[in-house]
């Protein structure tokens, strides 16, 4: 059975190329949520209402739930955003703290990607352009509080900051810190 490290964070921490990086330093599977199967859609429900948004992403997580559990059964997998995403965002939106759905597979290491505003809004304009509105930085503060919210119940978290940081070195601390064996 093989572990599964998750990367949570607001947009801009660098969650896409920390996970990436790992998964190719470990030999782990990369896995990007939702799942390739409802990509297409996703630019339909990003603009839908904040209701319809949770019900794609809560039904995205399920099927990611059920295709994790089935690369575990033979490596490790490194995921890029989970249900933790999608309770943070949508907290945010509908105003309220949502539950967590009890029957998801869990992640070994939950490893919670944050870098400094300044950092996030310099990213945002270099790689962004043109960015929907939710996308701003007070926006992603109290996604990044709602994070700290969920998070602070794991003893399994794992905290990076990559402000003014080489993605190589950060993806190095997290092999250490977990104790990882990377390739050779």
């Amino acid at each position: 059975m093989g572990r599964f490290y998750l990367f949570e964070g607001v947009d801009g921490a660098g969650k896409t190329t920390l996970a990436e990086g790992l998964a190719e330093r470990i030999g782990a599977v990369y896995y990007a949520s939702p799942p390739e199967s409802m990509r297409s859609l996703r630019k339909f429900a990003d603009f839908s209402s904040p209701t319809s948004r949770l019900g794609f992403y809560t039904l995205g997580n399920h099927l990611s739930s059920a295709e994790i559990s089935d690369l575990l059964k033979e490596r490790d997998v490194v995921v890029d955003r989970y249900v933790y995403s999608t309770l943070t965002e949508h907290s945010v939106l509908l105003d309220q703290v949502l539950e967590m759905p009890p029957d998801l597979v869990q992640p070994d290491c939950i490893i919670h990607v944050t870098a400094s505003w300044e950092e996030i809004e310099k990213r945002y304009v270099e790689q962004r352009p043109g960015r929907a509105e939710r996308e701003n930085v007070e926006h992603q503060k109290k996604i990044g509080d709602m994070y700290d919210h969920y998070l602070s119940r794991f003893d399994h978290v794992l905290r990076v900051d990559t402000t003014e940081r080489v993605p190589e070195d950060v993806v190095s601390e997290i092999i250490e810190a977990l104790g990882i064996k990377p390739l050779s």
